[in-house]
């Protein structure tokens, strides 16, 4: 086969490719797609609840307080036959139980995890990473690029210690 044959092959590949993916999604702060199940971020706009549903998500599991507004996401959720479920999470770090509650959400299908603004999300993950035998820097570092901070990976670094210790 030809140099020009090939990439013609090549072009027609990647052109396929392209037309079958997802648009990218906007209206979520620090939105990251991690696999073809999850995605992560902060506060969503509404809009982007439809973006959502077109692109085969089926839940989404929100960590923010029912102090910070979740109500309206809630409805608008359920209006479109999203599933929609509440972990509040604050400043401090979940109990074993609650992550492991994380863990079996996250079975429900494709996913949207949120908070604010992805600490809460990463610090989440991070746990969630850990309770299922994943390295401590490896699920920090996953933890990190879902938008943890340093307070909640210093927290997580003392809680493995002190189970190290006991």
């Amino acid at each position: 086969m030809s140099f020009k044959y090939l990439g013609f092959a090549l072009f027609g590949l990647l052109f396929a490719l392209s037309s079958t993916a997802a648009e990218p999604l906007v209206g979520i702060k620090n939105f990251h797609q991690h696999s073809a199940m999850l995605a992560t971020g902060g506060l969503v706009e509404p809009d982007a609840l439809k973006q959502l549903k077109a692109q085969g998500y089926t839940q989404i599991i929100d960590l923010r307080g029912l102090d910070e507004g979740v109500e309206t996401e809630q409805q608008a959720a359920d209006a479109l036959g999203l599933s929609w479920h509440n972990l509040p999470t604050g400043g401090e770090l979940p109990s074993a139980a609650r992550i492991q509650a994380f863990g079996e959400l996250l079975q429900g299908g494709k996913t949207l995890v949120h908070c604010r603004s992805g600490n809460r999300v990463g610090m989440t993950w991070a746990l969630w990473q850990i309770s299922q035998g994943v390295d401590l820097e490896a699920a920090l570092a996953e933890g990190r690029a879902m938008g943890m901070k340093a307070g909640f990976e210093q927290a997580i670094r003392a809680r493995v210690q002190g189970e190290a210790n006991e």
